[in-house]
């Protein structure tokens, strides 16, 4: 068991508006919108800009590949850039950036890694364990250009180099390494993609009542059963609303000691253990059996870390990028026997009103790909009580993974108390 089990907790939460793409206004930036986000969250736990002392950003891995040909003079002036650095506040947010631009002197830890948001919430946790800051703000911005899945960056490029050279040339990116994965998942327990339905669905009914969604906010429209059976292929067996929509976005959360957040605005989330991994593959990809091994081992080192078993669980928020991984994780944290996690996910069980939650928020595919920061906060919110219409009976302990398996999921089980 952990240590330090239920000595940190989440504070607050902020989360930016949500649109498709950015549209060149200075406002809507991401460097704008990891802004708004962090003092959203500042303010949601009734903190001061002098409060923060250490700042985490994932700034993603876009960089100048992904930037706009001209930078918008106005953009310039605003954010202080200089023309060395103009992409930062634009195509990235770094720590740095955005200690500069909040105002924020005074920090004992600025730091920057490139981290899906579970593993840098991890960061920031044990940042607060060991005393390197008080209040860690933790930020995940999310850009979106026009263009940004055409021939730009590598896909441009005349040549391709290192493992690359033997999957992107052929279209096995993203899409179709999980679709390989899924089609071995489905022959090896006789299940069929049908069974997805009422998952995907359940996602898009939270998603729609989801504050801080992109289909709540731009597109209320409910998905029905016909239209997700019917849809097309992106690579058989992922269909179109098996994948997340890509956004633009930010989010922010505020991590510090129990018995710091007891004082603040809101219940404290607590932090009872935490975990991560990183599985090198035994060749090209990994196989079913490599997944389902790493992701039990990592389950069972999450539980262990928090002192408590599967059957403690209330609901779970865990990783929908691609739907068609999420069954995998239902299994792995033992929700469902080896192979039953589609037949387990039916819509009387997932929903809100059901007897275990799943994914509370929407997720990503209820919310758009904001890479699991759904799953994060809106545990949050649900063991605050602050989760409006989506509000689960049964509160008091969950388990929030972000990640695709087995590369890099990062996880937390939070409670309501210091311990259940």
């Amino acid at each position: 068991m952990w240590e330090h089990r239920g000595k940190v907790a989440y504070a607050g939460v902020g989360h930016a508006e949500v649109s498709r793409r950015w549209d060149e206004d200075p406002q809507t930036s991401i460097g704008a919108l990891a802004i708004r986000a962090a003092t959203r969250a500042i303010e949601d736990c009734g903190l001061r800009l002098e409060d923060i002392d250490g700042v985490f950003s994932s700034p993603g891995p876009l960089g100048d590949a992904w930037a706009p040909r001209e930078v918008p003079i106005s953009m310039v002036e605003r954010f202080q850039m200089t023309p060395g650095d103009t992409e930062d506040g634009i195509a990235k947010v770094t720590a740095a950036w955005l200690a500069r631009n909040m105002g924020l002197k005074e920090l004992k830890v600025c730091e920057d890694r490139y981290l899906i948001i579970g593993t840098l919430l991890n960061h920031a946790i044990d940042a607060v364990v060991a005393g390197r800051c008080s209040y860690a703000l933790v930020v995940r911005p999310l850009n979106n250009f026009a263009g940004r899945y055409g021939q730009v960056g590598e896909a441009a490029a005349g040549e391709v180099r290192g493992p690359a050279q033997f999957e992107h040339p052929y279209g096995f990116t993203g899409p179709a390494r999980f679709a390989s994965l899924f089609q071995r998942y489905l022959w090896k327990y006789n299940r069929r993609h049908e069974e997805l339905a009422d998952f995907v669905l359940n996602n898009r009914r939270n998603g729609l009542m989801c504050e801080y969604g992109y289909y709540y906010q731009n597109r209320p429209e409910p998905l029905t059963r016909e239209e997700y059976l019917s849809a097309r292929w992106v690579t058989e067996p992922i269909n179109l609303y098996d994948c997340d929509m890509p956004v633009h976005t930010a989010a922010a959360f505020i991590l510090t000691t129990a018995e710091r957040a007891r004082n603040l605005k809101h219940p404290p989330a607590f932090v009872l253990g935490h975990a991560r991994t990183r599985h090198r593959a035994r060749s090209v990809t990994h196989s079913l059996e490599d997944v389902e091994e790493t992701n039990a081992a990592f389950a069972s080192r999450l539980y262990a870390d928090a002192g408590v078993g599967p059957e403690d669980m209330q609901f779970a928020n865990l990783y929908d990028g691609f739907t068609v991984v999420t069954p995998m994780w239902v299994e792995a944290f033992g929700l469902s026997g080896k192979g039953e996690g589609l037949p387990w996910m039916t819509a009387e069980r997932i929903a809100i009103e059901g007897s275990f939650p799943l994914n509370t928020s929407g997720g990503s595919n209820g919310v758009g790909r904001t890479h699991g920061v759904s799953q994060h906060l809106d545990a949050v919110l649900q063991l605050q009580g602050r989760a409006g219409k989506r509000q689960v009976k049964n509160r008091d302990l969950c388990i929030a993974e972000s990640g695709p398996p087995p590369d890099a999921p990062g996880a937390q089980i939070l409670c309501s108390a210091p311990g259940p």
